[in-house]
């Protein structure tokens, strides 16, 4: 039997998705909204075996299962705990995160 985790987006991750899209729509307003629904469905997707996605090693040091879901050149990075998954950010794959980590925790 396949356990559905529930998927919750953190207002720093829906913050984050809004400014990519914005961002994207500068340059392609179609490619914005591409992008925004597949990192949504990315998301959503969640819901269904979390645990296959890496975990993510830039915050192996903070206490907590912290993972990512790559989607074109951007990390949703979550954390699952019990059957719940809570996406914290969305990033460019080659932000450093250390440099964001006191908005996720």
């Amino acid at each position: 039997m396949v356990v559905a985790y529930k998927v919750t987006i953190s207002p720093t991750a829906k913050n984050s998705l809004k400014n990519i899209v914005k961002y994207i729509r500068e340059f392609s307003p179609q490619g914005a909204e591409n992008v925004r629904k597949t990192i949504l469905r990315k998301i959503k997707s969640l819901s269904k075996n979390p645990q296959k996605y890496p975990i993510e090693s830039a915050l192996s040091e903070i206490n907590g299962e912290f993972r990512f879901a790559k989607e074109w050149n951007y990390k949703i990075i979550f954390e699952i705990y019990g059957n719940k998954v809570d996406v914290l950010v969305i990033i460019h794959s080659k932000k450093d995160l250390s440099s964001i980590i006191q908005e996720i925790i």
